[in-house]
This record gives C-alpha cells, sequence and structure tokens, in this order.
C-alpha cells in the first residue's frame, strides 16, 4: 500500500493468492474493518474503528457477531483488549463476551454462540 510504482496485474494477483487462506476482511461502509482469523470453529476478531467516526462500535461488534455466526459458522468467537480499554470491555460485555484469561495487560475474551447478545 505504500509503494508509489504501478502494480502489475500479475503482482497483484500474486499477492493476492499469498495472502494468509484464515484471515477474512470486512470493510463496513465508511465505518472501519473487521478481522477474522479462523482457526478450526473459532473466529479470532478485530476491529478497528475509523477514529474520524464516533460511536460507531455497536455497529461493527454487532456486523462481525453476525458475520461470525451465521456466515463464518464459527462455534464462538475470541478477541484481546487492553485492560485500561474500559469502554471497549464494557461493550463486549454488553454483548455477551466474558472475560476469560489475562497475561500481563491483556485480557482475553470469549463468546459462544449461544450466549451472544444481539438486540
Amino acid at each position: 500500500m505504500f509503494d508509489k510504482n504501478k502494480i502489475s496485474l500479475e503482482n497483484h494477483l500474486n499477492f493476492i493468492d499469498n495472502m494468509p487462506k484464515n484471515k477474512i476482511y470486512l470493510k463496513v461502509e465508511d465505518l472501519g474493518v473487521i478481522n477474522f482469523k479462523i482457526i478450526n470453529d473459532t473466529a479470532e476478531l478485530g476491529i478497528h474503528k475509523n477514529p474520524d467516526k464516533k460511536k460507531v462500535g455497536n455497529i461493527l461488534l454487532k456486523t462481525a457477531i453476525e458475520y461470525a455466526f451465521n456466515e463464518l459458522n464459527a462455534k464462538k468467537i475470541i478477541l484481546y483488549v487492553f485492560e485500561d480499554n474500559l469502554k471497549a470491555i464494557n461493550l463486549y460485555k454488553k454483548f455477551g463476551f466474558k472475560e476469560i484469561d489475562k497475561k500481563d495487560n491483556i485480557i482475553k475474551m470469549e463468546l459462544l454462540n449461544k450466549n451472544k447478545k444481539i438486540d
């Protein structure tokens, strides 16, 4: 993305072919990007909010949960969050995520399909 040179079609297709097969990226309008790393029946979730947008966490998280369970057929979602990111932690808990581990200052949270809370 930081190459100012024109990229050939061959190089572009080669790049796509060599992307990790267990990762999925979803762009949600101009609100942000959701990424999943698929490991067996688990979707490891990352959410990257557009810093110029306010109050879009609910939309992004609801989209991620619905996609993971309905499209990817995941049985659970895991994510990692810094322990001082209370706003994110509270949002995850609101949707049913539970803390399952903590190392250093990073909390691992999990949501089972049967425990999701989507309004």
